[in-house]
Parts: structure tokens; sequence; C-alpha cells
């Protein structure tokens, strides 16, 4: 299972999908939940960049599981050359992959011809998305407005930053620990140890 972001409605969505997956395979004769792999907040434009993806196909080869169950091409794989590769590999490993919203089973003879058709659908709307987010980036910032994603420390109030107090102190903290020489794997140590929340809590 996949998200794209972290954002509140995303991880209800993983929450929802990974329950999803529990109920229904514990339902399947004949199966038995190995495991779920699951990244959040990672496109699904390069599988190289999901860990728990990889992880995944680190398990197949070791022979752990004979199936994966996925709800849709798009939530695999969003790119049609690695999606193919991936399958292929997988087979090689004796390994099928079932699509749930496209019913397809790697493991019947024209599944590579439909997964090419769903594949490419899934890129295409993917491509399509993010030239929806460039025009609407080039819209806003033609009138002016400010483009912030959620940014640590500062809120979007009547189109101007204003500053949060109580995150502007954690971002205080943070400066002098990074200018005596800190990293960002030991900064984040550092918040965790005093107990300081991230973004999403």
């Amino acid at each position: 299972i996949r998200v794209s972001t972290r954002s509140d409605t995303q991880l209800h969505s993983f929450a929802f999908q990974e329950q999803y997956w529990r109920d229904a395979i514990s339902s399947m004769q004949g199966y038995r939940l190995k495991a779920i792999y699951a990244d959040k907040g990672i496109s699904g434009k390069a599988i190289n960049n999901r860990r728990q993806f990889q992880n995944m196909i680190e398990a197949a080869r070791r022979g752990e599981f004979q199936t994966i169950f996925t709800k849709s091409v798009a939530r695999f794989a969003r790119n049609t050359v690695e999606l193919l590769s991936t399958v292929r590999e997988l087979k090689e490993y004796g390994v099928n992959v079932i699509f749930e919203s496209e019913n397809i089973d790697t493991i019947t003879g024209d599944s590579d011809m439909q997964l090419t058709l769903a594949a490419a659908i899934a890129e295409e709307q993917l491509i399509a998305y993010g030239r929806n987010v460039q025009w609407m980036i080039q819209d806003k910032v033609s009138k002016g407005e400010i483009i912030i994603g959620r940014m640590y420390g500062y809120k979007l109030k009547n189109g101007s930053l204003e500053v949060v107090e109580s995150e502007a102190n954690i971002v205080r903290l943070i400066y002098p620990l990074y200018i005596g020489g800190m990293g960002k794997n030991g900064i984040a140590n550092e918040l965790t140890s005093r107990g300081i929340p991230t973004q999403l809590g």
C-alpha cells in the first residue's frame, strides 16, 4: 500500500488501506497474511525511492511469499517500464501480483498487455496532475499570491506569513544546533529526546 503525501486525509487513507487488506486476506481461503509493505508520503513515480517496496522485492527473492495483493496499478507503480520489469522479476521468483481494481492477476498469460495499458493510463494521470499543479502555482504567482506548503514556524493568514510562536521557539532551538555542527539526524534525535512532536504530531 502507498500514500503519496503525509497529509491527514492521506494518512487516513493509509490506515483504511491497511485495514482493508487485513480484513480481505483474512477472509480469503488458502491465503495467510505474511506482511504489509507500506510506503507513507512517497510518490509512486519511481520505485527505487520506496524503501518498503524494495523490502518487499527482497522478501520475494528470499521466497517468503507467493502472491502480492495491491489495490491498483497506480498504488503499485506509476512508471510503466518499472512496473513491467518488476512484475517480470517477481514472476522469476514464482510470485504473482493481483491488481484488484483492474482485475489483473500476473499468473495469467494475457496480463502483460493488460498491465501495459493500465500502467500507461496511471503514468499519464500522474503527468496530467503535475501539469495541473504547475499551472495553479504559475497562476497564483502571476497574481502575487504567496505559495507555501505547511512551513514549520509560520502559517499563511489573509495572504501574509504569520509567525506561530510555539513552533518558532523550536526553530530558534534548531539554528544553534545546526550552526554548532549537528546534522539533521542529530537534530531530529535531540528534538525527539525533548518530546517535541513533528508537524503532524
